[in-house]
């Protein structure tokens, strides 16, 4: 036992614990987060079941001003539920021995990133544009759950078209809380057309911001880019939003990230399914 104890293992530092990889799994899933940064802006639940629910509070109690001896009239909160239901997001691809063993680049990182890219995309998409369709899995987003008393409609008819005064009226529609951390979100493309010649029009643009370029904040509020976002002229599209995310949208985890890598022949693997 001591002998085989000596020799080369990945248990232990400096004998091949430095050879063996970490988890695919945990690569993919810092990944994907780094490419879908709204992940750490949102409220992330661990779902125990296909469905979870989430007590929302509606109204709170009325205070009021009774006067000496007069009656107090009662109040009630007033709750609503947010129910979650789980959907499998997967992707499956098929690569030969022969590319995996003579490519010149590793296959197996480049289906990686793609699949953590793709995973990114359609989580952006489902959050912002998400309309309780099959196309974006059953779930609603952003687009399709915001009041309309939580919209602010721009006088033009071009994404270029919105000015200060509809930048500062999106701001002003949004609720101040303590510990809120408001951010704004929108595409490059919005960024450029709406965000730049505001700034510029705010006493010209000295030659350091046009070689170093701006900051991305507006009012004091961090920018963030998310090319899922609406760029083209459209009526009725959402193109900016402004708030904080994490007290705007829920989202359920189940199982979390899984991979597998299998080369057996049949459909159990690329049906998730299991043969008894």
């Amino acid at each position: 036992n001591n002998l085989f104890n000596a020799g080369q293992q990945k248990e232990a530092s400096t004998l091949g614990l430095e050879l063996v990889p970490a988890p695919l799994e945990a690569a993919l899933l810092k990944r994907l987060v780094a490419l879908c940064p709204i992940l750490s802006k949102i409220r992330v639940s661990q779902m125990a079941s296909a469905t979870h629910t989430i007590p929302d509070r509606l109204t709170g109690t009325t205070v009021v001003y009774p006067g000496e001896l007069g009656a107090i009239t009662p109040s009630n909160m007033t709750f609503g539920q947010i129910i979650l239901s789980a959907v499998k997001l997967a992707a499956l691809t098929q690569i030969s021995n022969e590319v995996e063993a003579d490519g010149v680049i590793s296959m197996v990182d480049t289906v990686l990133e793609d699949f953590a890219y793709q995973l990114a995309l359609k989580t952006e998409q489902d959050i912002f544009l998400g309309d309780g369709t099959a196309t974006y899995g059953s779930r609603t987003g952003l687009a399709s759950a915001l009041d309309a008393n939580s919209i602010v409609v721009a006088g033009g008819a071009t994404v270029g078209s919105i000015d200060l005064a509809d930048l500062e009226a999106v701001m002003a529609l949004n609720p101040f809380f303590a510990g809120q951390n408001n951010e704004w979100w929108m595409s490059m493309s919005t960024y450029a057309k709406v965000v730049v010649p505001v700034l510029a029009a705010q006493g010209g643009t000295p030659g350091t911001e046009v070689t170093a370029g701006w900051q991305p904040q507006l009012f004091g509020y961090p920018i963030n880019i998310c090319q899922t976002l609406p760029s083209a002229d459209a009526a009725t599209t959402n193109y900016i939003y402004f708030g904080d995310m994490s007290m705007s949208v829920f989202y359920g985890q189940r199982q979390g990230v899984e991979l597998r890598v299998s080369d057996v022949a049949g459909d159990a693997f690329s049906t998730d399914s299991i043969y008894c």
